[in-house]
């Protein structure tokens, strides 16, 4: 459960429903065709940072609209950071949304996996690192993703440092949807008591 209950209360998860948000459910929380926030840009530039990439994103998978949205990227240019979407013909995310686990790809072109993906010759992806983010019912929704124009390795390190962040991206998420579920705790004072004694978990 994403956030641990208070002893007197009932289980205060959100109630939004299980499996994969609607549209709405995304605009409604500022997922998607939102402007960028700090909320997540903090973690597109730990990635950056942390991992010596060019490119980082909070990505989410949207297969009814055939588009992966950026809710935050650092490194895109030109169409691609105007509109801050791709087709699902130019991404990898879709991947790590499918299986539900991290993607490490050291060398885009010659990986069966994804060397025919458009995202190889027009956006120039050659190495990519992609770990799940979630819905509060455990549902992947995208991927935190780091993304290099040179192949690369991955080490452990940066695998296990990048599952930690996308864990607090998804808090993020939570939150949101926690905060838009006043009525699970009985009244505005309740939330902020709850979000107080501990509704994140440490992002280390």
């Amino acid at each position: 459960m994403p956030y641990p209950a208070r002893a007197h209360k009932a289980d205060h998860s959100p109630t939004f429903p299980p499996g994969t948000p609607t549209q709405g459910m995304m605009k409604l929380l500022g997922l998607v065709d939102a402007a960028q926030d700090e909320d997540f840009n903090k973690f597109t530039r730990l990635v950056s940072h942390a991992l010596q990439v060019p490119v980082a994103l909070v990505s989410f998978v949207q297969e009814d609209l055939d588009r992966q949205y950026f809710k935050s990227e650092i490194g895109l240019t030109g169409h691609w950071a105007e509109t801050r979407q791709t087709p699902l013909s130019h991404s990898f995310c879709q991947i790590v949304k499918k299986d539900n686990r991290p993607l490490a790809i050291e060398n885009a072109p010659k990986d069966s996996r994804v060397c025919n993906n458009l995202a190889v010759p027009e956006l120039g992806v050659r190495a990519y690192l992609g770990v799940p983010i979630h819905w509060p019912d455990g549902s992947a929704l995208g991927a935190l993703c780091a993304i290099d124009g040179m192949p690369r390795k991955w080490s452990p390190a940066q695998i296990n440092l990048m599952v930690n962040l996308a864990a607090c991206v998804s808090d993020q998420i939570n939150l949101r949807a926690l905060l838009h579920q006043p009525s699970a705790f009985g009244s505005p004072n309740d939330v902020s008591t709850s979000l107080a004694s501990g509704a994140t978990r440490e992002c280390q």
